[in-house]
Parts: structure tokens; sequence; C-alpha cells
């Protein structure tokens, strides 16, 4: 007879495999659209059960609190800014046209003001290889899988924040 196999399980959908959104702490998207500078400082570093890496409680210049993705090298008290004309710094958040090549972006947004959809786990980076004239970046992923993603689209800058995993090579 036997039992049920473990993914015939989940896919029934029951408490034991769902998961735990209402312990999540927020939709962490971009804040604005690019339009205009937000600036604003990290309050407090936290974890999120939703992920497997640390996010910030940011306190922005108008005195709203959000949450937002944090990089490496963020720590409580730094800077970080949103918009077009933003410094190119670790944990800045702008316009993929306005990132040189070679630099290390997460966050990325497929379309823009979509609020950043891809490599945004710990452990995964993406680089700006190629810029063109047709409002069009090609940015390689990792195991070398190049995309082409929209110009204007927002992306951090640096990589993902609470990489632990150990290099076993």
């Amino acid at each position: 007879m036997g039992h049920r196999i473990t993914t015939q399980s989940r896919g029934k959908g029951g408490p034991t495999y769902r998961a735990p959104s209402h312990r999540y702490k927020a939709e962490l998207r971009h804040i604005g659209d690019g339009s205009k500078t937000v600036n604003g400082s990290v309050i407090d570093i936290e974890h999120d059960p939703a992920r497997n890496a640390p996010i910030a409680l940011v306190r922005l210049e108008d005195g709203t609190k959000t949450y937002m993705l944090i990089t490496e090298g963020i720590g409580v008290g730094a800077a970080v800014a949103w918009g077009a004309d933003v410094e190119v710094k670790n944990g800045n958040t702008l316009p993929l046209e306005n990132i040189p090549a070679g630099s290390y972006i997460c966050n990325i947004e497929s379309r823009p003001n979509d609020g950043g959809k891809f490599v945004r786990s710990t452990g995964v980076q993406a680089i700006v290889v190629d810029k063109t004239s047709d409002r069009v970046a090609s940015v390689c992923q990792a195991a070398r899988q190049n995309g082409s993603v929209p110009s204007a689209g927002q992306q951090s800058v640096s990589l993902r924040a609470g990489d632990v995993l150990i290099n076993r090579s």
C-alpha cells in the first residue's frame, strides 16, 4: 500500500507546506519611481521570516518609516538614497542607465516601477555587462545567464546582504 509521496502532500496545500505570509514584515519595493530623489537613514536591521537575508528599517527624510532590502556593508546609521541623480554607491537605488558597466547590482526591475523582481535573495548576484543605445542593458546573473532589462528600471547597487554560505571549492 504505502503512503503519499511528499510532493503529493505539498500539492494539497495544507498548512504544513503553505508560506506563512501572515508573519511577513512588509512588501519590499523600491521607494518612489526614480523621478525625484528620496533620502533616508537606516535605523534598524531586522530579520524577516519571508527571506533568509536581513532587511533594514529606514526613516525617510519626510519622517515616514519603511523597510528595504539591504546590501553588503550597510549598517545602522548608513545613509541611503533613491532616485535618478543619486551617487553610485553601496545601498543606493538608481536607474540602470546611470550605473556603470561592471558594477554589482541587486533587486532588478523587469519593467520600470514594478518594485524589483530579480536577484533579491542572499547569495545571488548580477553584474551590469553592457548598455546599448536603445535603452536596454545586458545583465549577467548566476550561472552566466545573460538577460536584457530596461535601462529605465531601478536597481540597488552592490551585492545582497546576508551571504553566509561557505565556499566549499
